[in-house]
């Protein structure tokens, strides 16, 4: 049996396949299809860094665990999912309050999609000095970007 993708390459285009379809992840970039959503998607690394709004989907805790689950083999590890937005407000906290809004409604409308067959996703862990507002010199007038890194727990335990 060949595969087209190793267990993390699996995992990184589910998830990110799984991002794209999402209505929250649609809206934050300002499109209305999945195929336009994609756009805004990098798999494993971008270079140069975009502007606000984009995610990359990258390999995560290279620990992974494969389990028999008596019809496949199914490969458990994590991936990681950088978020960064450019939230609309008036001053910081209503710009974090959209930014936060933004993330947890995707996440869930990850985690609904997910149910559907494209990945079996545990948990989400969002460290706190991963989320929130950063300020990049090089790109000062851009206006501030906020960004979340997400490690998403997939497969079976």
């Amino acid at each position: 049996m060949t595969v087209e993708y190793g267990f993390q390459g699996t995992h990184i285009t589910n998830v990110a396949a799984v991002l794209a379809q999402c209505p929250s992840w649609q809206t934050v970039c300002g499109v209305a299809t999945e195929a336009e959503a994609s756009g805004y998607i990098h798999l494993v690394d971008v270079q140069p860094e975009p502007d606000a709004p984009y995610a990359v989907v990258y390999p995560g805790d290279t620990s992974v665990t494969a389990i028999d689950t008596g019809n496949a083999l199914v490969f458990s590890g994590t991936v990681d999912v950088l978020l960064v937005l450019s939230p609309p407000g008036a001053g910081q906290a209503a710009k974090f309050f959209a930014f936060d809004a933004a993330v947890s409604n995707i996440l869930l409308e990850i985690q609904e999609r997910a149910r559907d067959g494209y990945a079996i996703i545990r948990n989400f862990e969002v460290p706190k000095d991963t989320y929130g507002r950063f300020t990049d010199p090089e790109k000062r007038g851009r206006g501030d970007m906020y960004a979340a890194h997400i490690t998403v727990a997939v497969g079976v335990q």
